[in-house]
């Protein structure tokens, strides 16, 4: 599981509450912000900057992360546990488990085992 220690920022004191579909709810609360991972944070960051301009991923206080903070998130991210079951394995996104078979020879070699079981 990957940590949730960062929030973006549209700009100066204000972040990131919510996004539904192409509504954006925003807050000037850090700790009111959506709170999400590195890859999260920095793809919303990304797809907004489009519309809004400036964009940051910051931490949990507000502040825009340094490269030595992203450094850190990034060896820090753990891989999504591997499915136990059948059940387990057909309850992921098939986008997130063909992404998941190519970049993860553990998830891969799980699912084979898995099918194998069938």
């Amino acid at each position: 599981m990957t940590k949730k220690l960062f929030i973006v920022q549209l700009s100066e004191g204000r972040y990131v509450r919510d996004v539904d579909h192409r509504t954006v709810s925003t807050t000037d609360i850090p700790s009111a912000a959506v709170q999400l991972d590195y890859l999260k944070a920095n793809d919303l960051a990304q797809r907004l900057r489009k519309n809004w301009g400036h964009t940051a991923v910051c931490d949990l206080l507000g502040f825009p992360i340094t490269h030595e903070a992203i450094k850190a998130a990034l060896s820090a991210t753990e891989p999504d546990p591997l499915p136990e079951t059948l059940e387990e394995l057909a309850q992921i996104r098939f986008s997130v488990h063909r992404q998941r078979l190519y970049k993860e020879p553990a998830y891969a070699e799980r699912v084979r085992e898995l099918e194998s079981t069938y």
